[in-house]
């Protein structure tokens, strides 16, 4: 499957010092909603990141993001870069299956998504 570098691009200046960082696309999967775009990408080097629930804080630490392309006409995956959703995956929720709920994920920021090259 395709590897990915996911960079920050915006929406929570908190979550930038958590990225960049690459990982595996492991699956694809389909929203509630019948949007069939959403990736499931274990990243190599898990992520621990203060949410706050309520009025309550937690600390997550997940090695699997959501992401989905936020500009019309682009995918994850392809050779250009593209604006990307960035949505935490609580560990004790995998595996995910379709369809997923999204509202159920903690989405934490903007970013850019690169195909990384295959290694020659």
């Amino acid at each position: 499957m395709t590897r990915v570098r996911l960079e920050y691009l915006d929406q929570n200046e908190g979550f930038a010092a958590c990225l960049p960082r690459t990982g595996q696309v492991v699956d694809t999967l389909t929203s509630t909603a019948g949007v069939s775009d959403w990736y499931l990408v274990h990243i190599d080097d898990p992520i621990s990141f203060q949410l706050k629930v309520g009025e309550a804080f937690t600390l997550l630490k997940t090695d699997h993001l959501l992401i989905r392309s936020r500009w019309t006409g682009k995918q994850v995956g392809e050779p250009e870069p593209t604006s990307v959703f960035l949505l935490l995956v609580d560990p004790s929720r995998l595996p995910l299956s379709s369809p997923i709920q999204v509202e159920n994920f903690h989405h934490v920021a903007w970013g850019m998504c690169h195909t990384v090259p295959d290694a020659a």
